[in-house]
């Protein structure tokens, strides 16, 4: 974290970037709400539910290659980096700051429609009558 940390220093973009960590379910929406891109540098993550509340908030992903459903839910709407490398973080953080408006948007859309696709509770409720269904 200091890593990305004295890199965001280095570059000036403090105002521009902020590392927030843990913080209140309270606060969850107005921080997606207000964030460009969401990222999660995990260690070791099954799937984490912050990352289908990015996608339903339209947001960009800067994901930990250390997540396990990464198939299903990255796709054209982000990039991953490996967390314990700090030239493929720097790197990777640097390829997603570089974007443009309109990428950083169909970045977001894209995660949106996916959420929608995969995740919406009609989405989930068809999947688990058709399993009931093969029983």
């Amino acid at each position: 974290m200091n890593l990305i940390k004295d890199w965001i220093a280095q570059h000036q973009l403090e105002d521009g970037i902020n590392m927030l960590g843990q913080i209140s379910e309270e606060h969850i929406v107005s921080e997606l709400q207000n964030c460009n891109v969401f990222c999660l540098p995990s260690l070791r993550e099954p799937f984490p539910l912050s990352i289908i509340e990015a996608m339903f908030m339209n947001k960009p992903l800067l994901l930990s290659a250390n997540i396990g459903s990464l198939p299903e839910v990255l796709n054209k709407n982000g990039i991953t980096f490996i967390p314990t490398n700090r030239e493929d973080i720097l790197e990777k953080t640097k390829w997603m700051c570089d974007r443009s408006a309109g990428e950083m948007k169909q970045m977001g859309d894209f995660s949106r429609s996916q959420a929608i696709n995969i995740f919406s509770s009609k989405t989930v409720t068809n999947y688990f009558i058709e399993d009931l269904l093969r029983l």
